[in-house]
């Protein structure tokens, strides 16, 4: 039976398959309307169709330079575990090349371009691709520079795509700056990238942050707390001040010391010595709080074998190794509140006052203002510094660098 145009028409209309693919069923099946639809859904086509609607949150970020065009590109798929198939990430690459050499003004125009070594659009094999993996992807967007010098990284297999597009001359070779800026704007995400790009409102707003965190009147009080230990009850000896780790940690098992600040690990030497030892949720008659800090397993993107370093950091993480974790080495309880913990009474007032255990906003520059309140507490200590002196100039500070 012949068919025509018009029947390969109403037949992509029906199944929304791609042209060729319609053709190719028509062939197949002597013009047959019906039959031509049956051997589509037989060769999985026609479904490709119906997970158009499902949704694509995951996907992959991909950044790379074509002959000198910059090319940033994110493609959506279903699942974390689709992204990271060959399939897929050739499929990016692939688009990263058409976005390069045919420089298409949107997502539209670009799936109806050419795909390199093919007859056939990009919606035509993004729809076979969906077949194949057998899930939706969706092109989200993209991005193309062809002037100046472009430096493209990529993070973590795509989780972050940058291209940094820097004005360059002299012929300098601007890959290794061009790189570093961009592994910072994958770490930092940040809005601008100049200062004076930021809106006065957003630096009212920033040192408004700093200058909560670091309340003046609170913090003068424990530091004046600190200060009348050693100047005015004289319960820290001028020796004491040259303490540092483990020599802390052996003088309060000896008794020589009351108090004494010991990371978490230092709790279960205490208990091995037969100490009894408790911690201070906070000062009298204040407001209660806890310092809890958290440590990360962190993969270098230069390793050279991530699955191995992956299963190793899985390993670590499991719940046999932290449950032996905090049980052998670390006292204190991890996050989950681990049942083990839940009867020490030393943790459970901790853990059942929720209102109190809660994570801190950290804006930036909070470590540059922590930095400089340690060195002005440490010559507060010394004595050239009251308590006052100490926050105030600290505050003076975190004013200055906004």
């Amino acid at each position: 039976m012949a068919f025509t145009a018009l029947d390969v028409k109403k037949l992509r209309e029906m199944t929304n398959v791609g042209m060729m693919d319609c053709k190719k069923a028509l062939q197949a099946t002597d013009g047959d309307m019906d039959a031509a639809v049956d051997w589509l859904r037989e060769k999985g086509l026609a479904k490709a169709a119906k997970k158009a609607d499902r949704v694509a949150a995951e996907g992959v970020a991909y950044a790379t330079v074509v002959n000198g065009i910059g090319v940033v590109i994110e493609v959506n798929s279903e699942t974390d575990f689709a992204a990271k198939t060959d399939a897929f990430m050739d499929l990016v690459k692939n688009l990263a090349v058409v976005v390069a050499t045919e420089n298409p003004a949107d997502v539209d125009a670009l799936k109806a371009c050419k795909y390199p070594n093919s007859n056939l659009t990009v919606t035509e094999i993004m729809q076979e691709k969906v077949m194949s993996i057998g899930e939706n992807m969706q092109i989200r967007r993209f991005a193309r520079f062809a002037d100046n010098t472009s430096v493209a990284y990529v993070h973590a297999g795509g989780t972050h795509g940058v291209l940094v597009n820097l004005a360059v001359e002299g012929g300098i070779d601007a890959t290794e700056i061009g790189k570093n800026v961009a592994m910072q704007i994958a770490a930092m995400s940040p809005k601008y990238w100049d200062k004076s790009q930021v809106p006065q409102a957003d630096v009212d707003k920033e040192l408004a942050v700093q200058v909560a965190l670091m309340d003046n009147d609170a913090a003068v009080k424990a530091a004046r707390f600190l200060y009348d230990l050693k100047f005015k009850y004289g319960v820290l000896p001028e020796e004491s001040m040259a303490l540092v780790g483990t020599e802390v940690r052996n003088q309060f098992i000896e008794g020589n010391i009351a108090i004494a600040s010991m990371d978490a690990k230092s709790g279960a030497v205490l208990t091995d010595a037969g100490v009894n030892w408790d911690f201070i949720p906070s000062l009298e008659d204040e407001t209660r709080a806890t310092w809890i800090a958290s440590d990360a397993l962190i993969m270098n993107s230069a390793s050279q074998n991530k699955e191995l370093a992956a299963s190793l950091i899985k390993y670590i993480t499991s719940a046999e190794v932290m449950a032996k974790f905090h049980t052998e080495i670390a006292p204190f309880p991890p996050i989950t509140r681990d049942e083990a913990y839940n009867d020490d009474e030393r943790f459970k007032e901790m853990y059942e006052d929720a209102e109190h255990l809660h994570t801190l906003p950290v804006a930036n520059g909070a470590f540059k203002v922590m930095d400089t309140l340690y060195k002005n507490l440490q010559l507060m200590m010394l004595g050239d510094l009251s308590p006052e002196e100490a926050i105030q100039n600290t505050v003076d500070y975190a004013e200055s660098i906004g």
